[in-house]
């Protein structure tokens, strides 16, 4: 009979420890589960916030893509400004002396015909 209650002891010393570990386990699982929560909660915060950001880098990319086109077509406006610009130069130094001469001829000739028109004028 003392080994039956030893047994039912033992049985329902058992027990209680399977309770009370089935307890700590739970409180366990529920504290994983909140911990769980909580760091999807900040790792879903994270998602938004990096979401965020990269449509903003996207959009400065976007604009700065147009930037870049706009100031290169600036510089091929400005580079065909410069090749007319030493074109009509490089015409210029070439013809210089002709034009020069052209001048200087023309100078002449107004002068001899203020002369002739002074004299003329006199008879």
């Amino acid at each position: 009979m003392g080994l039956l209650q030893d047994i039912i002891a033992d049985g329902d010393k058992d027990t209680a420890m399977a309770l009370q570990a089935e307890k700590e386990y739970q409180a366990a699982y529920e504290a994983f589960m909140a911990d769980s929560k909580a760091a999807m909660i900040d790792l879903g915060k994270k998602v938004q916030t990096t979401l965020k950001s990269k449509a903003e880098s996207e959009g400065e990319l976007l604009q700065t893509k147009e930037d870049l086109k706009a100031n290169f077509a600036a510089l091929e406006d400005l580079n065909e400004e410069l090749k007319g610009l030493h074109t009509e130069c490089d015409f210029l130094l070439a013809n210089f002396e002709k034009t020069q001469e052209g001048l200087a001829q023309e100078a002449e000739a107004l002068t001899e015909a203020i002369q002739i028109l002074n004299g003329a004028g006199m008879e």
